[in-house]
């Protein structure tokens, strides 16, 4: 979960640096040699067409199909296996939140990304329930889609800023207050969440290591039974461990 910085309409949460200019390539992608393969599901067809070229045209990301509603997106993820579909919310054969609970049961370690124009708060926290990797409004630059798929391949939750703040609102609501057993660094380090900072920053700001910090998450993570720094962060608002 990383804060975007080079556009003031930027995703809140950014991959490492190396990622966000086309001729560096993310180093899971050196690693493996390879790029993004991402599959889009949309209703608008003329909307997917033009997140296609976009997407496309990264170094670093391969689109392999295009798909205009669920049983297509389902039938086609199957065969292809994407690292990575793009849905909106509303489909003409059901929605984007049921679309991601099937595919994350019929593909292994698929990861998504909600990409629409549906930005209500019970949307969002749905897609987030669902374990979404992220939510791009469809009013901000396809730069932002591009940004979100980079970070979901590094284990990256993504949502932009403005709706993170009015999300954190809505999660206040009903708070849990009962505590979790974190240590002083946990929760040093959990309080770094909403800043959005990666791993080596925290470790600059806290004067530890990256590799303790990694470990540290690791176990916020467990302790508070999430999947992302996100969602870390979202169940540690609910229960008044942290305020925002």
């Amino acid at each position: 979960m990383r804060g975007a910085e080079d556009h003031p309409n930027e995703a809140a949460f950014h991959p490492h640096p190396a990622c966000r200019f086309k001729r560096h390539l993310p180093q899971w992608a050196v690693m493996e040699n390879r790029n993004i393969r991402l599959l889009i599901v949309d209703a608008e067809r003329m909307f997917a067409e033009g997140l296609a070229t976009y997407l496309d045209a990264q170094d670093d990301i391969e689109v392999v199909g295009t798909a205009l509603s669920m049983s297509e997106a389902l039938r086609m993820g199957g065969g292809l296996t994407p690292d990575i579909v793009t849905t909106g919310y509303r489909l003409p054969d059901g929605d984007g939140i049921e679309l991601i609970k099937q595919l994350r049961c019929r593909i292994t370690d698929v990861r998504t990304i909600m990409v629409s124009g549906f930005n209500r708060k019970d949307v969002v926290i749905a897609a987030l329930e669902a374990e979404c990797s992220g939510f791009v409004s469809k009013g901000l630059p396809l730069s932002n889609v591009a940004v979100a798929a980079r970070a979901a391949m590094s284990g990256e939750t993504v949502i932009p800023r403005a709706l993170l703040g009015h999300l954190m609102g809505d999660l206040l609501e009903g708070t849990d207050w009962r505590g979790t057993n974190l240590t002083p660094t946990e929760d040093a380090i959990l309080k770094l969440f909403p800043e959005g900072l990666p791993d080596h920053a925290i470790a600059e700001r806290l004067g530890l290591s990256e590799r303790s910090v990694r470990n540290q998450v690791q176990s916020i993570l467990r302790k508070l039974g999430s999947h992302s720094k996100l969602q870390a962060l979202a169940t540690a608002v609910r229960r008044g461990i942290v305020l925002l």
